[in-house]
């Protein structure tokens, strides 16, 4: 009986011993079996990215946002229905026997990020308006909400359907008294689209600044300001972010203007300077004229129908005193 056991447990012994053998050994050939087959393990084989791809994932975000720069406003963007500002009073004055109106304003009501945007700059104000026309350097955070893009240093015309009017430095009336014109007037039919002449930051947009009536006011990248004057309407409000070439505003009237017109103006540390040489895309020499013959017909038939108006409104009240005679009650005759 003992033989028995002891036989058994050498059998059971040697069984593993040779389990325990043929471990060992598997734990030898699998690293080399495994390196043969499969190859070195990387990172990428893992699903972890190297690092030279995690830096390039991390810069490719913004070389997208270099590419596409987010703007409110774009180029080819169709003008859609706008929620109005109330048109509040149009403070209007009188100069050179002529009446003349900041307003009424016409302006969207802000919104969105914009709106937010503007009120953590500070935009849409008269401090606002100042500051960006100072001589200082203008506000840092101010440039930096603007997309960084391609810089250019060429201004677009800022109405297609304009000619150039009064010049940059011409005195009104040849008046050495008066005060050297500030910028560009260009002359087109009312209601003529006004588009961004580069990139820029709404600074500004509304008519409290007398004389200019409603205006836009942008800050462009490089620094530079250019303002928008005399507009019938403001399509973009202070905090927009406007890309070269948006509807921004409408030809007007309003303001110190005598006719439909836009005032332009391109200023750098507050010193106003002759944009001319750097406006493109401006009209030929020969449309220009087309387009100035063009609005001396329009001057001429606004002001054959101011004729008519008022010649009828004098008949009217010549009729009315006419009837008013008749009817007028006699004093009797005293004997």
């Amino acid at each position: 009986m003992l033989c028995c056991v002891r036989t058994r447990l050498a059998i059971a012994g040697a069984i593993v011993g040779s389990v325990c053998a043929l471990g060992l050994l598997a734990m030898r050939l699998l690293p080399s079996l495994a390196a043969a087959e499969i190859g070195p393990i990387s990172s990428s084989s893992l699903g972890v990215p190297s690092p030279a791809a995690m830096v390039s994932q991390s810069e490719r975000p913004q070389a997208a946002a270099a590419q596409n720069p987010v703007y409110d406003v774009l180029a080819d963007e169709s003008v859609g229905a706008f929620d109005w500002l109330p048109p509040g009073p149009s403070r209007c004055t009188r100069r050179d026997r002529r009446r003349y109106c900041d307003g009424p304003l016409r302006a969207p009501r802000p919104h969105g990020v914009a709106a937010a945007r503007a009120l953590r700059l500070g935009l849409g104000t008269r401090q606002a308006w100042f500051r960006a026309l100072s001589v200082e350097a203008p506000v840092a955070e101010w440039l930096a909400a603007i997309p960084s893009g391609e810089l250019t240093d060429t201004l677009l015309w800022p109405v297609t359907e304009g000619f150039l009017g009064r010049g940059f430095g011409q005195r009104l009336h040849g008046d050495p008294k008066a005060t050297p014109h500030p910028g560009v007037d260009i002359p087109a039919a009312a209601h003529s689209r006004v588009r961004a002449a580069a990139d820029g930051l709404v600074v500004y947009a509304s008519d409290g600044r007398h004389g200019y009536g409603n205006v836009v006011m942008l800050l462009h990248r490089t620094g530079y300001v250019t303002v928008y004057a005399h507009c019938s309407a403001l399509l973009v409000f202070p905090g927009q972010l406007v890309e070269r070439g948006a509807r921004i505003a409408e030809v007007g009237k309003t303001g110190l203007a005598h006719g439909n017109h836009l005032h332009f103006e391109w200023r750098r540390r507050g010193h106003a300077r002759s944009p001319l040489r750097r406006l493109v895309e401006r009209p030929d020499h020969a449309t220009e004229a087309q387009l100035a013959n063009l609005q001396r017909a329009r001057r001429r038939e606004a002001e054959a129908r101011l004729a008519e108006l008022r010649a009828r409104a004098e008949r009217n009240a010549a009729r009315r005193a006419r009837r008013a005679a008749q009817h007028a009650p006699t004093s009797p005759s005293s004997p």
